[in-house]
């Protein structure tokens, strides 16, 4: 009941939180924008401004990291308890058409949740463009759990809805409360839906068994939909409602249940005072964007927070069951819907210091992946690879023996063919405008080809005549135990390769005339190969 009551009144009490501040080395809380009064959540639009909804019905623009003075709009709202303005999502076509979509308390001419369509025209609402998409059903003198979240999946919008504090009406599939609704642009059914006969409300629901969903979120790429829904005196849950008609329990299950009926969630954390633990999830966002400075072992990553005991926490979704760390604790109190910016930042907004925050990442480069020593035979090819985090671009440069090498400027490197020359010791260096890091020296040994080739060969089957060379032509004689291809290498002492040729020989004794007319006089490696073997003859041309 205490929790239920703190919820209730989205209580202005900053929370104390027994530890200071703290976030993983070098990232940083920091202020985007203040002066947002009891806010409730916060959206982006397609081109990149921030819009901050006030629970007494004024939604906010934040432009260029500033608030501006003037709001969007100021609606009439009933904001009694947990009701009010508590809810945004812009139309995927935002871009050319400027709808937005709000969800918010009204009682006119009954008090209900309603969600409208409105129309932006630059930085301010359009005059009498509110459009009625869907009116809710009518709310008890309860003024708690309305849900309120709202997304676009395929052209379709979704909704959250509480279950206004009576419980029964999470399993009645002919009321709005309680359920994730999934409905077209104009508020109508759309194709698909789990329950296609019935009451409107019916035909609408997407999910069901659900307490208070405060928050929705969706996965860029592959469509998953998670709902984190606050629960009463034990579990607080992220469920899975990617899926049409899942039924996720309440009243009858809170946190995990053997329950064949219902769907457990995909995690559930536990109340109590740790940084672990709390008393109601206010956000979720998945890590998927196009760029960031963040480290790459949190991309794909699910980043989920607490209102009462002031922490963010990150889930790794691809672990069976999913596993939960701790990234923030102590963060600005009072927390809501943490997102995930388009710049590859995380945002939330803290009703308690009324200010937009996001989470930024600066910190030097370093190795997360040391290059290896590599040990190939002439002609193979040789890659050396890094990998290191870092914020920002990071540029790389290649070193061998401790100088750079031309153009060699890639997280990796690849010699081929390698030839002997390329022995000796490699690094690389990272940087960024911060610093730079310096790998450990990777030691790159060539082998000069001297394995006698056994079969397809027969024993002592090779030989080069005459050796040395003072005609035009030197004659291989092979003698082959079976039919194949037989590739001549020939290397200068420098162990660039001069000549290649690839020659069809028998069963039996074979002679390969090869000209010598074209080389300058010196000693030169012939390395000979069939089926991955090789054998090398040093020959002197005397001119």
């Amino acid at each position: 009941m205490k929790k239920l009551l703190l919820l209730t009144c989205f209580s202005a009490i900053a929370f104390v939180n027994l530890h200071g501040q703290s976030y993983p080395a070098g990232f940083a809380q920091v202020v985007v924008a203040s002066g947002v009064s009891n806010a409730t959540v916060m959206a982006f639009a397609p081109d990149g401004r921030i819009f901050v909804a006030e629970q007494t019905g004024k939604l906010h623009v934040i432009k260029n990291g500033a608030l501006l003075p003037a709001p969007f709009l100021q609606l009439a709202v009933a904001s009694q308890g947990e009701r009010g303005l508590i809810g945004i999502a812009f139309d995927p076509d935002f871009a050319t058409n400027q709808y937005l979509y709000l969800y918010y308390t009204t009682s006119t001419p009954t008090l209900h949740n309603r969600i409208s369509r409105f129309t932006a025209e630059g930085d301010v609402v359009k005059g009498g463009s509110e459009q009625i998409i869907l009116e809710l059903d009518d709310l008890s003198t309860a003024t708690n759990h309305n849900g309120g979240s709202l997304l676009f999946k395929d052209g379709l919008l979704y909704v959250a809805v509480g279950e206004n504090a009576n419980g029964a009406h999470a399993q009645n599939l002919d009321t709005y409360h309680g359920k994730i609704l999934r409905i077209n642009k104009d508020g109508s059914v759309p194709a698909g839906n789990p329950f296609t006969t019935g009451s409107e409300q019916r035909k609408r629901v997407w999910a069901y068994g659900l307490r208070n969903p405060y928050t929705i979120t969706l996965q860029p790429g592959t469509g998953k939909i998670y709902v984190n829904d606050v629960g009463q005196g034990s579990w607080e849950e992220i469920n899975d409602a990617t899926q049409g008609g899942l039924n996720f329990g309440w009243p009858t299950a809170e946190g995990m249940s053997t329950n064949p009926d219902f769907t457990n969630p995909v995690f559930a954390y536990g109340h109590g005072d740790s940084n672990e633990q709390g008393c109601a999830i206010t956000g979720g966002a998945f890590f998927n964007p196009a760029a960031t400075d963040y480290p790459a072992s949190y991309t794909g990553k699910y980043f989920y927070q607490e209102y009462c005991n002031r922490w963010i926490r990150v889930l790794d979704i691809s672990t069976t069951p999913a596993t939960s760390a701790p990234f923030g604790t102590g963060v600005a109190g009072s927390a809501l819907s943490v997102t995930t910016g388009p710049d590859g930042n995380l945002y939330f907004v803290s009703r308690t210091a009324a200010s937009v925050y996001k989470i930024t990442y600066s910190a030097a480069p370093a190795i997360t992946q040391q290059p290896q020593s590599l040990e190939v035979t002439v002609g193979q090819s040789a890659t050396f690879s890094v990998a290191a985090s870092g914020s920002g671009t990071l540029t790389y440069q290649w070193k061998k023996n401790d100088a750079d090498i031309n153009g060699a400027t890639g997280s990796t490197y690849t010699i081929d063919p390698a030839a002997l020359s390329d022995a000796g010791s490699y690094q690389v260096v990272v940087s960024n405008t911060l610093g730079n890091a310096t790998s450990d020296e990777a030691t790159l040994t060539v082998n000069e080809n001297v394995l006698a080739i056994e079969n397809p060969f027969s024993d002592g089957a090779i030989s080069i005549h005459p050796n040395p060379v003072r005609e035009a032509l030197v004659n291989i004689h092979v003698r082959a135990s079976r039919h194949q291809q037989l590739n001549v290498h020939i290397y200068n002492t420098q162990a660039q390769a001069v000549n290649l040729l690839r020659v069809p020989i028998v069963a039996g004794d074979n002679v390969i005339p090869v000209s010598t007319e074209y080389l300058p006089a010196g000693l030169y490696s012939f390395r000979l190969e069939a089926e991955g073997k090789y054998t090398t003859k040093k020959v002197l041309v005397v001119k």
